[in-house]
């Protein structure tokens, strides 16, 4: 068994070798570095619908700090009134000169805030997609319809039809795999765990309370936040109702909080070789919208891939000091998989990872204690 000092070299070996997991983040905009929409529009360029041309109005989409209309805001978002089905496209980061790929060791991770009202009457999204090409299109946001879609409704359905909730994502002009998957989903709609189905009063249809369809007018006015991950076979869609990190459904049937988020999903597609060169706000593809929505906290993030396998030795899905441990004792030959690995954990792999000088003091003092209370 190894003794206190190699296990202490090991990990500090492990922290100062420079192998932590340090994800590339190509966007992470709160929108409170600009000072005006001016300074807004010299990152996050006006455009026409298809992302292209010149904007039809530039202020589709304004800086605001209104709590009255957008109540909960975290200091400075963007308002899109969306009447004239323009966008705001990303042009200082993102552009086609630096398209980006999912790869083997690198998946794509696509996230923001969208305000939405308790209407549901709105067409808008967070888009990413390759414009040089015209491909690759995702649209996270609110899509308005009387019409249920008949696009395939899951991965292995290639006939059913999925209910109206205006939470809306579209995943269009990518590869489908899988002989059961013949098109891509065009429009699907997230689907909420009816405990959520709390009030459809609506005096425009008196329509009977419940209605088994969980929407805007049960979950009421309010922030959410949605999210995409790529990987090169699959692309997973995910909405965390009131961005709090809870599964809210099986919250209120186990009546204490449930971690996790409200609607997932992960279709076997994946983006072809042109990848993704644009990230937009807006009117997906040049349609307008009655009302707006406001966007916040946008960040599209490479995440590292964890390839490791067996360094997570306890299971728990991250890879820690435990895992060294009990590699030790029951699998020395992991350990320099382990020493590639560490540390990783997943809940924090789209924050700022520590330097490694932070986690060799972390890991000293740690060991230091472990020794006062053995003397």
């Amino acid at each position: 068994m190894l003794d206190r000092p190699l296990l202490l070299s090991l990990l500090l070996a492990a922290c100062l070798a420079g192998t932590l997991h340090a994800d590339t983040t190509i966007v992470d905009d709160d929108f409170e570095s600009y000072a005006d929409d001016n300074a807004l529009y010299g990152a996050w360029e006006p455009r026409d619908g298809s992302g292209a041309g010149t904007p039809t109005n530039p202020d589709d989409s304004i800086l605001t700090i209104d709590d009255t209309l957008f109540p909960g805001i975290e200091g400075q978002a963007v308002d899109y009134i969306g009447e004239f089905g323009g966008s705001i496209v990303q042009s200082t980061v993102l552009t086609p000169s630096t398209t980006i790929f999912p790869t083997e060791t690198q998946n794509i991770h696509l996230q923001g805030d969208i305000y939405v009202g308790n209407d549901g009457n709105s067409r808008t999204s967070i888009g990413l997609r390759n414009r040089t090409a015209v491909s690759n299109i995702i649209e996270l946001g609110t899509y308005n319809s009387n019409d249920q879609t008949t696009d395939p409704t899951s991965p292995d359905d290639t006939t059913g039809v999925v209910p109206v909730t205006t939470y809306a994502y579209r995943l269009v002009l990518m590869d489908g795999r899988g002989e059961s998957l013949f098109r891509n989903p065009n429009w699907q709609f997230f689907q909420f765990d009816t405990a959520l189905d709390i009030d459809d009063t609506d005096p425009r249809t008196e329509e009977p309370t419940p209605d088994g369809i969980v929407g805007p007018i049960d979950i009421g006015a309010g922030w959410h936040t949605y999210s995409a991950t790529i990987t090169e076979t699959t692309v997973t869609v995910e909405m965390d109702l009131y961005r709090d990190g809870l599964d809210n459904g099986a919250t209120i049937t186990a009546g204490t909080d449930v971690p996790g988020v409200d609607a997932s999903i992960t279709w076997e597609v994946q983006s072809d070789l042109t990848g993704f060169d644009s990230l937009r706000l807006g009117g997906p593809s040049g349609i307008s919208s009655a009302n707006g929505v406001a966007f916040d906290n946008l960040s599209l993030t490479l995440v590292d891939v964890v390839t490791g396998g067996d360094s997570d030795a306890d299971g728990d899905g991250d890879i820690d000091g435990n895992d060294f441990l009990i590699l030790q004792r029951d699998n020395p030959a992991g350990i320099p998989q382990w020493e590639l690995d560490y540390p990783f954990n997943p809940a924090l792999s789209a924050a700022a990872v520590p330097e490694p000088g932070s986690i060799a003091i972390a890991v000293l003092a740690g060991l230091g204690l472990l020794a006062s209370r053995q003397r």
